[in-house]
């Protein structure tokens, strides 16, 4: 099994509800959606359990991180593990990168020549809320997928990294969209120079035949060819390419020559399709080049059109406007109400503004604090009041460490405190308790506070009631002003060029904004009917409608394996598409059959079908493979399907016959067994008709 980690390089396709939705949905493919886990969610449907994942997310406000991991692993062709081992696989990999705690979905899907499976996961923790991201990822779970290959007996990948990241990129895309790069071909031609050449000058004279020049940029080196259309970095086209490499086998850097720049390079990069005869390719690139000349004409002439209607809505309205009299513009009092409006938001905005500052001053009207009263009570000669002060400075006399040098001379005041401090130590303790203890100070503070808190509380309610009735005296004297001001105006302010324009725009909004909705729409419309495509996918479209060419191409790729249970014959020259039954095509060719609820498999040489298949199924799949093999069939799989095969071939009188001498002796003898019992049920039914026939002809000769 190859296991894929995905990087999130668009910040939107790492949300956790597009990204189940992207794996949990069929897309229209049949056959698509295998098994489903969810683990650690309340919720069992998948995009329901999104929707606790993006929750859970939300929880941490603190990291900007990607919150979502996106990991597929994708086994090889032919190989389909069981719903046991692949929840065993699902939950080992959790395990090795620490999520076994943490929610994920978890989709199979059946699309592709090679069944695989998405793991998506969330990585804030459903109680911490805390994020967990894994180092070293590849090499974790590339180590435990080995170990379940060992464990589960499943077929062994190599899990060694050969290639570089860029490396495996660019074959990766070759790969995917079936045709060369410019840098795979100029690693070809970089290759062989190379291997010839032992100085800078030799290396470009070889490179310039094939129409690539390497130059430096940056702290790098590139490859690109002459038009400057195509570029590649050196350590793209492999480690061997890269400067310091370079340098290492050449020498220090050497821009080429004057004259070898001006070379006629034999040969020149142009794309190619990688597989698939040279004239697919070249339909294919031609129906692009069409399609997208198609669109630019397309656009360009919905945007004039576009452009003409938003001009036509314009000279519309400043018609309509032109058009109409003083009385209609005073009757309608459209234009009085914008002026009206326009002098009530200049007058009240500033009355609003002041009676705001006013509003919060009230509001910030604070209480006095313990500190503040007892100054007021001592000041006005209260002896407990002083007393608590006295003691105050005692304590902060007492912190300071009674070091007074470099002080400034006491005040009269200070004077007074101390004396009264001293006076104070020499009373008994009986005088002193008949003095109160600041502690009864503080008990009549908060008497005080709670008596002046509801005075301040009644005082603020009536002062902000006064001032909101200010305000709406205030402002409803500034709209009767701005009305006056407004009548006051001569009749021809309201033709100016200004207040026109004002009513020209609010009509013609409405209109624009209907235009340009339209417009979209159709853009759209044209985007969608011109799209290009990638090669592949365009061989895959071209295959679903039956093109052999196209399906020969794509399955130049590489055989797939076939399935455990397979239709198929030895004589293949007979083979051929059945298009009308064709529901999806693979990378590699594989073609969907669809026939009631039932998807075949045609790899080309095989009809795979599934375990557990109905005779309704088996039915259908001998009737494409008739169809397209024309021949005795082969039967692949075990004795059970094959029995089953012969019965239900028997017993619905299907026109094919079996390659397997044992097969097809039971098929004829069934066969036999067959028409002799329905030939049996034939005479009976005719039997029965004729004596309900005669019985009747002799209940109505007894009537008589």
């Amino acid at each position: 099994m190859i296991p894929v980690i995905h990087k999130m390089r668009d910040a939107s396709k790492g949300r956790v509800v597009r990204l189940v939705k992207y794996v949990s949905s069929d897309n229209g493919k049949p056959d698509r959606i295998g098994e489903i886990f969810i683990t650690n969610c309340g919720a069992a449907e998948p995009y329901i359990a999104s929707r606790e994942m993006e929750a859970t997310q939300a929880l941490n406000t603190r990291s900007a991180d990607d919150k979502t991991v996106h990991l597929s692993v994708s086994f090889p062709t032919g190989e389909k593990p069981s719903s046991e081992h692949l929840k065993q696989i699902e939950e080992r990999i959790a395990k090795a990168l620490g999520y076994e705690e943490y929610q994920r979905i978890s989709v199979v899907h059946n699309d592709t020549d090679n069944v695989h499976m998405h793991m998506v996961i969330n990585k804030i923790h459903p109680t911490k809320n805390t994020i967990r991201t894994v180092w070293n990822d590849h090499g974790i779970v590339a180590k435990v997928c080995a170990e379940l290959e060992s464990e589960l007996s499943l077929r062994t990948d190599n899990h060694k990294t050969e290639k570089s990241h860029r490396e495996a990129n660019i074959e990766s895309l070759e790969h995917k969209h079936g045709t060369e790069s410019f840098a795979s071909y100029a690693r070809d031609f970089a290759l062989s120079a190379l291997e010839t050449s032992k100085t800078w000058a030799d290396f470009h004279e070889q490179l310039a035949d094939a129409g690539i020049t390497a130059r430096l940029r940056g702290n790098g080196l590139v490859f690109a060819d002459y038009s400057g259309e195509y570029a590649a970095k050196g350590s793209s086209l492999g480690r061997k390419f890269s400067k310091a490499n370079l340098e290492r086998a050449l020498g220090a850097y050497e821009a080429p020559e004057e004259k070898i720049q001006l070379l006629n390079f034999q040969t020149a990069y142009e794309e190619k399709a990688v597989y698939g005869e040279k004239s697919l390719y070249e339909e294919y690139k031609a129906l692009q080049d069409k399609a997208a000349g198609e669109r630019t004409e397309r656009l360009a002439a919905l945007k004039e059109e576009r452009d003409r209607a938003v001009a036509g809505a314009r000279d519309e309205a400043t018609k309509e406007i032109k058009s109409q009299t003083l009385a209609n513009i005073f009757r309608t009092h459209r234009l009085k109400q914008i002026l009206i409006r326009q002098t009530e938001n200049k007058l009240t905005g500033k009355i609003r503004e002041a009676f705001e500052a006013k509003r919060d001053e009230i509001r910030q009207m604070a209480r006095q604090s313990f500190a503040d009263w007892l100054r007021e009570k001592a000041d006005a000669g209260d002896e407990r009041a002083l007393l608590s002060l006295a003691q105050k400075e005692k304590g902060k006399k007492a912190k300071e460490g009674g070091q007074d040098a470099g002080k400034p001379e006491a005040s009269a005041e200070k004077v007074q405190i101390r004396t009264i401090l001293k006076a104070d130590e020499k009373a008994d303790t009986a005088k002193q308790a008949e003095r109160h203890p600041p502690k009864s100070n503080y008990d009549e503070y908060k008497e005080f506070r709670e008596r002046e808190a509801a005075a301040r509380a009644a005082e603020r309610a009536a002062m902000l009631e006064a001032l909101r009735k200010e305000q709406g005296e205030a402002i409803a004297a500034a709209k009767i002003k701005a009305r006056q001001i407004v009548e006051a105006q001569p009749a021809e302010i309201f033709r100016s060029k200004r207040l026109t324009n004002i009513l020209r725009r609010r009509d013609e909004r409405k209109a624009v904004t209907e235009i340009q909705s339209q417009y979209r729409a159709k853009r759209d419309e044209v985007y969608k009917a011109t799209r290009t495509t990638g090669y592949v996918d365009w061989l895959k479209r071209e295959a679903a409608g039956g093109n052999v060419r196209a399906i020969s191409a794509l399955r130049a790729k590489g055989e797939v394996a076939p399935g455990l249970i397979t239709i198929s014959s030895r004589q293949m020259q007979y083979a051929k598409i059945v298009a009308e039954k064709i529901a999806g095509v693979t990378g590699r060719g594989t073609l969907f059959y669809k026939a009631g609820e039932d998807v075949y498999r045609d790899d080309g040489k095989n009809i795979s079908v599934k375990e557990g298949i109905t005779d309704t199924g088996i039915k259908n799949a001998l009737i494409i493979a008739g169809a397209k093999f024309n021949a005795p069939l082969t039967l692949g799989g075990t004795d059970d399907f094959k029995r089953r095969c012969v019965e239900v071939a028997s017993r619905e009188r299907l026109q094919l016959t079996f390659d397997d001498p044992t097969l097809e002796t039971v098929r004829q003898k069934s066969v036999k067994e067959v028409a002799h019992e329905n030939k049996e049920k034939f005479i009976e039914g005719a039997n029965k008709v004729d004596r309900q026939e005669s019985r009747g002809a002799r209940r109505k000769g007894f009537s008589r």
